[in-house]
């Protein structure tokens, strides 16, 4: 943590171009997600919102999870 704050420091447009990739990629990931339904009245309708918020919230964690690792994995062929 202290070698990625001095990092951060010393390239400030590092830590600006990781905020906007991080704020994009969730833009997109809302998008994709923007409208699920809270119909839980039908059967039908039910097991389809349930699942697309299960997937919205996967695809958000996994997002987050290699974008943390993304940056421990490229130091390793410098």
């Amino acid at each position: 943590m202290w070698r990625e704050a001095v990092n951060f420091k010393r390239n400030p447009r590092l830590l600006r171009s990781r905020i906007v990739g991080a704020i994009v990629l969730n833009l997109i990931i809302g998008a994709i997600f923007w409208k699920l339904s809270n119909n839980y009245s039908d059967d039908s309708l039910s097991s389809k919102s349930f699942a697309s918020k299960n997937g919205a919230l996967f695809v958000a964690s996994v997002a987050s999870v290699f974008g943390a690792l993304m940056p421990v994995v490229v130091t390793f062929p410098i």
